[in-house]
C-alpha cells in the first residue's frame, strides 16, 4: 500500500535579455547578448489548505556570444560558432522534495491482508490502521519501502547547461548543401537531495549472497550465476540493530566484518538539504553532419551522429532512475551510488536518417525515411526486496532489521553503460495523390510504418530477478518493448 505521489505546486519564470549584431570587417559578425532570468516555485502540502509556501528562488544572467563568418563571401562557405549558459525553466521537478512538500509517499509490503473481492478496492490509511488484525485484516507485521525522502533547501541554484557549437556549412552548386557541427553540453549546478553525513550513516556488507527468501532457491545474477553482490550498504542504525539482535538469545556470531563492540560506535545522523550537488556529472559531444539537396524531380536529405553521453545524473536532476523507481537518488541512497558513473541511457553511439521524397509516375509522389540506430546503453541492477534472503560471507542470513532502512534500492552490477541494446533499421514509406475537383483539391496519402517488419529490441528488463514466476518476462534481459509492428495508415487531406 502507498506510494502515492501529490504534487500542488505552481511555478514563475521571469526574463529580459539584450543583444546586438555586430560587423567588424567585412562578413564577420559577433552576437554579443545577455539574459538576466529568475525562476520561483512554490508548494502547497496535501494536510494544510492554502498554506502554500515558497520552496525554491534563484536569479542570475546568461551570457551569451555568436560568430559567423562567410568566408567565401557568397554565403556558401560559412564557419559559424556559438557558446553560452541556458538555465532550465522552473519546474515542480527541481524543488518537489522540498521538506514541507509532502509529494511523496512510503509503500509498505504486509505479510497477511483482508480478503479482498474488488480489485479496486482502495485503503485509506485510517481504514488500513483499523484494520490490523492477525486473523482478518492487515498484519501488524510489514515491510516499508522509503520514497517520501526530503530536505530543507539551501543554496539552490537554478540547473542550467553551458554549451559551444562550431560548425561548417558549405554549398556545392545551387542544389546540395553539407553542414558538420561538433556540440558541447555541460550540465551544472544539478539540483538534488544531499545527505551531508551519508559516509558515515552507512556501512558496507561485502560479498553478500542472494537467495529466494521462500524456497532458498539459487538467484542467478545477469550472466546466470549463483547471485553474489560485492556489497551492500546498510544504514548503521539498522547494523547496530542487527548486531543487537545476534546477541540473542540464541547467541549468533556478528555481522561479517563487525565485532559486537560495534555496537557503542555506529551512528546514524541523516542531515538531508535539497541543494546544488557536489560531483553530480553529465556531459556530451556531438559530432553531425547532414547532406540535402533540392532537385527538379526528387528531394533528398541524411544525417548521421557519434554521441558520447556520461556521468553519474541521468536527468536534469540528482534523482535517480538507474532502476524500475524514480528515487530520491544516490545524494541520500547509498547504494544507488555503486557504478553510477558511466554511459547514460536513451542516446545511442551512433545513428543515422535519411530521407528521400519525389515525383513518381501517374501523378503520385513518394517518400522514404530510413533511421538506423547502434542501441541504448544500459547495465544490470538488483533491486533490495523482501522476497529475497540476503546472507554475509559468513552464510548467515541478515535479518530485516540489517535492511530495513534501504529496501527498494537499487544496486548497479556493472559500470553504468556497459551494455547495449542490438542495433536496428528502420524503413517507413508515403505515397501521395492529388485530384483536382474543381471546387477543391482532395490529397489522398497512404503511411507505411515499418515497412519491412523490424522486430528489434528497444527495451530489456534490466533488473535481475527472482525467478520465481514462469512469466518469460521476468528474466533479466527478456524483451519488454520492441519497434512498433507494420501500420498502415490512410488519410485525406481537402484543400481549396
Amino acid at each position: 500500500m502507498g506510494r502515492e505521489i501529490r504534487i500542488d505546486s505552481d511555478v514563475e519564470d521571469a526574463a529580459v535579455f539584450i543583444q546586438d549584431y555586430l560587423t567588424i570587417v567585412p562578413n564577420l559578425t559577433i552576437t554579443p547578448g545577455l539574459r538576466y532570468g529568475r525562476w520561483t516555485g512554490w508548494l502547497r502540502p496535501a494536510d494544510t489548505a492554502n498554506a502554500r509556501f515558497l520552496a525554491a528562488r534563484h536569479q542570475a544572467f546568461d551570457p551569451r556570444i555568436g560568430l559567423v563568418w562567410d568566408v567565401s563571401g557568397r554565403n556558401d562557405f560559412v564557419l559559424k560558432a556559438h557558446w553560452g549558459w541556458y538555465h532550465q525553466s522552473m519546474s515542480s521537478l527541481f524543488f518537489d522534495r522540498a521538506e514541507g512538500g509532502d509529494a511523496y509517499t512510503n509503500e509498505r509490503l504486509y505479510y497477511q491482508g483482508p480478503d479482498i473481492t474488488d480489485s479496486r478496492t482502495v485503503f485509506t490509511a485510517a481504514e488500513r490502521d483499523a484494520r490490523l488484525s492477525h486473523v482478518t485484516g492487515f498484519s501488524t507485521r510489514f515491510v516499508e519501502i522509503i520514497l517520501n525522502e526530503a530536505g530543507k533547501v539551501e543554496n539552490y541554484r537554478q540547473p542550467y547547461v553551458e554549451q559551444a557549437v562550431l560548425s561548417v556549412e558549405k554549398k556545392f552548386g545551387s542544389r546540395w548543401k553539407a553542414e558538420v557541427s561538433l556540440t558541447s553540453r555541460v550540465n551544472k549546478d544539478i539540483v538534488g537531495l544531499v545527505d551531508r553525513n551519508i559516509l558515515e550513516n552507512y556501512s558496507p556488507i561485502r560479498n553478500v549472497a542472494v537467495r529466494d527468501g521462500v524456497f532458498q532457491g539459487t538467484i542467478h545474477d545477469h550472466n546466470g550465476r549463483p547471485l553474489v553482490l560485492p556489497v551492500v550498504w546498510v544504514s548503521n542504525r539498522d547494523l547496530r540493530n542487527e548486531l543487537i539482535r545476534r546477541l540473542g538469545p540464541p547467541l549468533m556470531r556478528p555481522v561479517a566484518g563487525y565485532t559486537f563492540a560495534d555496537i557503542n560506535t555506529l551512528t546514524f545522523n541523516p542531515d538531508i538539504a535539497l541543494t546544488t550537488v557536489a560531483g553530480a556529472r553529465r556531459r556530451m559531444q556531438q559530432l553531425s553532419a547532414s547532406f540535402r539537396t533540392e532537385q527538379t524531380r526528387f528531394s533528398w536529405f541524411g544525417s548521421m551522429s557519434l554521441t558520447n553521453l556520461e556521468g553519474n545524473v541521468a536527468g536534469l536532476t540528482g534523482f535517480g532512475t538507474s532502476g524500475p523507481d524514480f528515487t530520491a537518488g544516490p545524494g541520500v541512497r547509498r547504494n544507488e551510488r555503486e557504478n553510477f558513473d558511466g554511459r547514460l541511457p536513451d542516446t545511442p553511439a551512433f545513428d543515422a536518417k535519411t530521407w528521400i521524397s519525389g515525383k513518381l509516375p501517374w501523378g503520385f509522389t513518394g517518400g522514404a525515411f530510413v533511421a538506423f540506430s547502434m542501441g541504448e546503453h544500459f547495465a544490470p541492477s538488483f533491486r533490495i526486496a523482501p522476497t529475497f534472503g540476503l546472507y554475509d560471507s559468513n552464510g548467515s542470513v541478515l535479518g530485516d532489521e540489517a535492511t530495513v532502512g534501504v529496501v527498494g534500492q537499487t544496486i548497479l552490477l556493472e559500470e553504468r553503460g556497459s551494455r547495449k541494446l542490438p542495433s536496428r533499421t528502420n524503413v517507413d514509406l508515403r505515397l501521395e495523390r492529388r485530384l483536382d475537383l474543381r471546387l477543391f483539391d482532395a490529397v489522398f496519402s497512404g503511411d507505411l510504418f515499418n515497412a519491412f517488419g523490424s522486430d528489434a529490441i528497444v527495451q530489456r528488463n534490466l533488473t535481475v530477478n527472482d525467478f520465481t514466476t514462469i512469466d518469460p518476462t521476468s528474466i533479466f534481459g527478456a524483451p519488454r518493448r520492441r519497434v512498433s509492428p507494420i501500420r498502415l495508415q490512410i488519410g485525406l487531406r481537402i484543400e481549396h
